[in-house]
């Protein structure tokens, strides 16, 4: 039988396990549930991928995103492992045609999102095949604590209870603060105590505050970063209406620039983010609603219009640069008066000007910027 090693370097391509990677597959194959925090960029599909293979069957996988598991599935198959998923932007046919390849039974992985769940026809041809492992990607979704909060990931459980023999659960996510971790563990009803956490240090990620002063220092400031670093970017906005008006000054620069947020058409945002996702030099502009999950190796830079809501939601949009591990530099244009903005948003969560400064501590960012 192979070894996770085995597998990691034949079918991955990789020679050593990252942080607390080997610890997981070693419980999921010995049939124990595992819920993981992992940094964003640390290999957490790898867990379910190796741990998958050696369990045989069907993994199932619940993501909260379409886009996400479409190019999840794509990097499987180009890895001649067989794979499929269901989605609302299939055909009538096509879904059809993916639940009759599901129930034959040879897959190794199929993803679907967690409203799939709900339905009946699904939910019965889960009855149909072998499934040892269900794995629950961006759980911090399960809970009331963030914008990313998905109610059809509370009803997992109740939607599997069916199946037997009971699989193992593995619970993902890049950021929880403890309450929200026992949170996930009871709401999965996860046979564990405790999360498995991997380090948080980021050493490709340079951290940079600057002190503004107005809408147009922070224009000018992010059009250097976009001219200097090249490649692809985000721009996160507290207000659609602030995000709009930059996105026009943009425009008028004669360049391209996608947007995203909670007021554009489901198939608009579905539409940005597979720009963003194939983009070569790709800048988004978008809210807090862009990036859950997000499959971008090659993110340059990210920028932070304003203050950002939290701590975990720092860390976490931050994150999602520099996957590949070459050096992105994350920016934080700050201006006092952005406060009140956070205020508004939620009066328990408002960082003070102390919490930016130490953040920023011994951060310098790129040469080729002032």
């Amino acid at each position: 039988m192979s070894t996770p090693e085995d597998i990691l370097r034949t079918r991955f391509g990789y020679t050593a396990f990252r942080s607390i990677q080997k610890e997981c597959i070693g419980q999921l194959i010995s049939g124990k549930d595992v819920f993981a925090v992992l940094p964003t960029g640390s290999g957490k599909s790898l867990i379910y991928q190796i741990a998958g293979l050696m369990l045989g069957g069907t993994t199932l996988v619940l993501s909260p995103l379409i886009a996400l598991m479409q190019d999840q599935v794509r990097e499987l198959q180009e890895r001649q492992i067989p794979c499929g998923l269901m989605n609302s932007l299939q055909t009538p046919r096509e879904r059809q045609a993916n639940l009759s390849l599901f129930t034959s039974g040879k897959l190794s992985f199929f993803f679907v999102t967690p409203e799939r769940l709900q339905k009946n026809d699904f939910v019965n041809a889960l009855k149909k095949i072998h499934i040892p492992l269900v794995a629950a990607d961006e759980a911090h979704c399960i809970s009331l604590w963030g914008h990313d909060f998905r109610p059809e990931y509370r009803k997992i459980c109740a939607s599997l209870k069916s199946l037997s023999p009971r699989p193992v659960y593995l619970a993902l996510t890049a950021t929880a603060p403890p309450r929200v971790q026992k949170e996930i563990i009871t709401v999965l009803n996860l046979q564990t105590e405790r999360a498995l956490i991997g380090g948080i240090e980021r050493p490709n990620l340079i951290l940079d505050v600057k002190d503004v002063f107005s809408d147009d220092e922070k224009f000018a400031y992010s059009a250097q970063v976009i001219n200097a670093l090249k490649g692809p970017g985000i721009i996160y906005f507290s207000l659609i209406k602030t995000l709009e008006a930059v996105h026009q000054q943009f425009a008028e620069k004669g360049r391209t620039f996608i947007r995203y947020h909670g007021e554009c058409s489901a198939s608009v945002r579905e539409k940005s983010q597979i720009d963003f996702i194939q983009g070569k030099d790709a800048v988004i502009l978008a809210t807090n609603a862009f990036g859950l999950g997000i499959n971008k190796k090659d993110i340059r830079f990210i920028i932070h219009w304003e203050i950002p809501g939290s701590l975990e939601a720092y860390y976490q949009e931050i994150g999602r640069a520099g996957r590949d591990g070459k050096l992105s530099y994350c920016a934080l244009l700050y201006n006092k008066d952005d406060i009140i903005t956070r205020r508004m948003f939620n009066q328990n969560a408002n960082p003070p000007p102390g919490f930016i400064h130490r953040s920023a501590a011994g951060c310098e960012g790129p040469k080729k910027l002032p």
